[in-house]
């Protein structure tokens, strides 16, 4: 079963990536891991999407 599929069911994930493809699933909430406390950060901020749109 896809990831999609089992989150239309309720499911609920924590994955920890630096994919910026997997980060892109539409309703993900993302949470930055590089400061104290936690914070939830915007797709466009990360430095990893910043770096793959540079790129491309």
């Amino acid at each position: 079963m896809m990831m999609s599929e089992m989150v239309e069911q309720g499911a609920q994930f924590i994955v920890a990536t630096h994919s910026p493809l997997l980060m892109a699933v539409p309703g993900a909430t993302i949470y930055s891991f590089d400061d104290s406390p936690l914070r939830e950060v915007a797709y466009d901020e990360l430095d990893g999407v910043v770096l793959f749109r540079d790129v491309l």
